[in-house]
């Protein structure tokens, strides 16, 4: 799968893994349902989530100097459980 899009991120310089949410896997068309279920869920804030992997990924990052730099990766994606959250929250 090939996706050209982009995408912001907030870096973690200190996560142990990169990973996109919800909003993010709509945006890019990404069918989770597709997806590799993660051997763990990951836990933020709002409590535990669903997690998949994607194993090759590629990241292009664009440098403060306009460098293209390439970060190939395993990406998780996580998915919240809709049916849990109000209103407010699915927005």
């Amino acid at each position: 799968m090939k996706i050209s899009k982009p995408v912001h991120f907030h870096i973690n310089t200190g996560a142990s893994a990169t990973t996109l949410l919800d909003k993010d896997t709509y945006y890019l068309r990404i069918n989770t349902k597709k997806l590799k279920k993660a051997e763990r869920k990951i836990g933020g804030l709002g409590g535990l989530i669903d997690t998949f992997v994607i194993e090759d990924a590629a990241v292009l990052f664009r440098a403060e100097n306009e460098e293209i730099i390439k970060e190939n990766l395993r990406l998780l994606v996580g998915t919240h459980d809709l049916s849990k959250l109000s209103a407010e929250e699915k927005s």
